[in-house]
């Protein structure tokens, strides 16, 4: 639109861009001064509620003539573009004047009292600003002070008009380290709630931080739910009491405790012994000074503000082109426990609708987890993470009703880049995550297909019901405990049964049945027909479901050793959701086992990108070397997993298994029993114990392992391949040979190794052990 007129503004530059439209510097032809535009984006000049967002701003700030508020003069239409115009302020945020560190009392006064004024005129005319925070307001170049950025305003006196009615969304608004209390337990904003905003800043301005400086969504909202703020002279004891006094008041939880009005902010500040120097930059405050057209990057600063009308970037916006994102574990609000498992399923129905995004990297929900009560920086979490930007936020979740607060954060920089929130009935909950994935997509600048677009804009109806015992089954489902895997077969049947058309219940309770026989010791003659069933279930329901397609593979490859159809599936799901780390990991599998190495290896990286701190994520990387007889780097990736978390008993097992190809015996026998002694109990690392043992020349020890495996397949446990392994190991191949025959049957999840793993070579030139990979179809597969 460079160089175009709308009415008689001559449009000159871009000052920057939001979700929502687009900031400009133009020229008034008929006035001969630079003001700035607010025009919406041609994606928004049909969306009504982009276009109600901007007029109430426009009706709101005609309201008010201030010194210390950002002026508006002319809201127009021309052509079915709508734009308001606003002078052109020229300065420095408080935002970046904080940067520098902490003001003085003296220069913190005459800004608090201008602000406070500003207040106090809105709020005479019933306007309350929502969003005051040091990104909003300005200094001038004399020391005037412009609150500006009232594109979340309301009107207390709209009372009859919904928030729905204004927002389209029924949000909450604000910033979250300067909302008070009361928002986040659904209350209405007030006066009050602008004073508490006030105080918050002042409280920032005088020490240098935030009363509450919390990294995380969920502590930060604990704190000022709960936490009495660090008196400020504790950190800066040259604070006056009086000042400090005025700043707590401001801050209480209760609003009823706070000042009653700005006014009397104004009256508290000027009543102090500083009321005298504070009152010359008042007065210039009311002098009438040019408006310069210089400096235009900190209007920016101050006009397009990442929660200006709930969908307004900051003006240096989301890096071009975010390519990795992690969502962060939404946080629980309700303070009830019980609801844990509804914050989680939202937290994953975030990943999974953002992963469907080709060139977006999307972490997976076991990496992220690790941070739910982390008490480290967003920069520390991008970096673990190798990640540039974040999604935190919380959920609130109250009877029939739904409010989730997200905001997008640059992980570099710490630097918020979008917020927003959005409060649904629970029946209308997958419409609430697809308005929020749309808006974090159009955040990052993705590049969405056709196809990616249509999927991120579609909604199942589903019965409300339906969908919280959908999300009760998938927090069990991930606890992998027997009992949490029955419980979570339990609910995805309940599930299906009250809504027979939700595919996404039919896919978990595939993805429990396969989990069922590899934790928990359900057959695979039970368990992959009643997997490969409700797989079927769920594709017939949506033939575009990636998560149907990895348990479909995995049954084709341990019920019929489909190989080649398990590729095919592997593919088709990665394909259509391509940060699906689950999918990635078990082709890795699949490619290994076909003695195709490299493949293998790039798909387990490709799969630790999207899940770096998942423990089997790592393992399964050391595995995929050591298959591939790469034994030296085995050992190294199995120790980085020992690092991340020594208490997981699979990554001492798998470095085991290397240290002893490689003949440091005593070191395979340490983490062998470590393994043994991490999981407790059971049969777990006890085929491999066993196989060190014996190449260690210790038999004694190793058939009285032998014999406690014997026992326990006499008693129905599927540990054929274990006891194989054993055999292999005290050099009894007929043996070995007859048991993995069994394991066919039994533990076909350790039989898919035959063709490749190196501990078997002793067998490969039997005719017996042959014809097992015949009947596997593993003899094509071989190096």
């Amino acid at each position: 639109m460079i160089g175009q007129i709308l009415s008689h503004y001559r449009i000159l530059e871009v000052l920057g861009s939001g979700g929502m439209g687009v900031v400009y510097r133009a020229h008034d032809e008929r006035l001969d001064r630079d003001v700035a535009l607010k025009v919406l984006s041609q994606a928004s000049v049909g969306d009504g509620t982009a276009r109600k967002r901007l007029r109430r701003e426009a009706l709101l700030l005609s309201k008010l003539s201030h010194p210390h508020i950002c002026t508006i003069f002319d809201f127009d239409s021309q052509d079915g573009v709508d734009f308001l115009v606003m002078e052109l302020v020229s300065g420095e945020s408080l935002a970046a004047r904080l940067r520098r560190g902490a003001l003085s009392e003296s220069e913190v006064l005459p800004i608090g009292i201008q602000i406070a004024e500003a207040l106090d005129e809105a709020h005479r005319q019933s306007v309350v600003h929502r969003d005051l925070k040091p990104g909003n307001v300005m200094i001038m170049t004399r020391g005037t002070v412009k609150v500006l950025d009232f594109g979340i305003a309301r009107s207390v006196e709209q009372e009859s008009m919904t928030v729905d009615n204004l927002t389209g969304t029924g949000m909450i608004a604000g910033t979250l380290p300067y909302m008070a209390p009361e928002l986040f337990r659904g209350s209405d904003a007030d006066a009050r709630t602008d004073i508490y905003a006030w105080g918050a800043v002042a409280y920032e301005l005088a020490t240098g931080v935030r009363p509450f400086a919390q990294n995380t969504p969920a502590s930060l909202v604990q704190a000022i739910l709960n936490d009495p703020p660090t008196p400020p002279t504790m950190l800066v004891p040259e604070l006056s009491p009086g000042f400090e006094e005025v700043i707590l008041k401001a801050l209480q939880k209760d609003r009823e405790a706070r000042h009653a009005s700005a006014g009397e902010v104004v009256a508290a500040l000027t009543g102090m012994g500083n009321a005298r120097s504070a009152a010359a930059p008042r007065r210039a405050a009311r002098a009438r000074w040019p408006l310069a057209a210089s400096m235009v990057g900190a209007f920016l600063l101050a006009i397009v503000l990442f929660l200006s009308a709930r969908s307004w970037k900051m003006p240096f916006g989301a890096p071009p082109g975010i390519q990795s994102l992690a969502v962060l574990p939404l946080a629980n609000l309700s303070g009830d426990p019980s609801q844990d498992y509804f914050a989680d399923g939202m937290t994953d129905a975030l990943i999974t609708r953002l992963a469907q995004i080709h060139d977006l990297r999307v972490i997976s929900r076991t990496s992220v987890d690790r941070y739910r009560k982390t008490m480290k920086s967003v920069p520390e979490i991008g970096r673990e993470l190798h990640v540039q930007a974040v999604v935190e936020g919380s959920v609130l979740r109250s009877g029939d009703r739904v409010r989730i607060t997200a905001q997008l954060v640059d992980a570099s920089k710490d630097q918020h880049l979008w917020a927003n929130d959005y409060e649904r009935d629970l029946s209308d909950v997958i419409a609430l995550q697809s308005d929020l994935v749309g808006a974090i997509a159009s955040q990052i600048q993705a590049r969405l297909t056709p196809g990616e677009r249509a999927g991120l804009a579609h909604i199942d109806v589903v019965k409300s019901d339906a969908y919280d015992d959908y999300l009760k089954g998938r927090y069990h489902s991930n606890r992998r405990t027997k009992e949490d895997l029955e419980a979570a077969r339990a609910l995805f049947q309940r599930a299906i049964e009250s809504d027979p058309g939700f595919a996404l219940a039919h896919a978990g309770l595939a993805d429990t049945y396969i989990l069922l026989h590899l934790y928990a010791g359900m057959s695979s003659t039970e368990a992959f027909p009643l997997a490969m069933g409700a797989a079927r279930k769920a594709l017939d329901l949506n033939e575009d479901l990636a998560e149907a397609y990895p348990a479909i593979a995995l049954v084709k490859i341990y019920s019929k050793w489909d190989w080649d159809g398990a590729e095919s599936d592997f593919k088709r799901g990665i394909r259509l959701k391509p940060s699906y780390a689950t999918a990635y990991h078990w082709y890795s599998i699949l490619l290994r086992d076909r003695g195709r190495f490299d493949e293998s290896i790039a798909a387990a990286r490709h799969a630790l990108e999207l899940d770096p701190l998942s423990l089997i994520v790592n393992a399964n990387l050391g595995d995929a070397y050591f298959f591939a007889r790469r034994y030296d780097d085995a050992i190294r990736q199995h120790r980085a997993g020992r690092d991340l978390d020594p208490g997981f008993p699979p990554t001492h097992l798998y470095l085991g298994m290397a240290f002893a190809q490689k003949g440091q015996i005593d070191s395979a026998l340490t983490e062998c029993r470590t393994a043994r002694a991490l999981a407790g109990h059971g049969d777990f690392g006890l085929g491999g114990l066993g196989y060190v043992l014996a190449r260690a020349g210790r038999n004694a020890e190793a058939t009285d392992v032998l014999r406690k495996l014997e026992d326990d397949a006499r008693g129905g446990a599927a540990v054929s391949f274990d006891i194989g392994l054993v055999q292999v190991g005290l050099g009894n191949r007929a043996q070995a040979i007859e048991w993995l025959g069994r394991a066919c049957q039994d533990q076909p999840s350790g039989i898919k190794d035959l063709g490749v793993d190196p501990r078997l070579d002793p067998l490969r030139k039997e005719a017996g052990f042959r014809e097992l990979l015949r009947r596997t179809r593993l003899d094509q597969n071989r190096m």
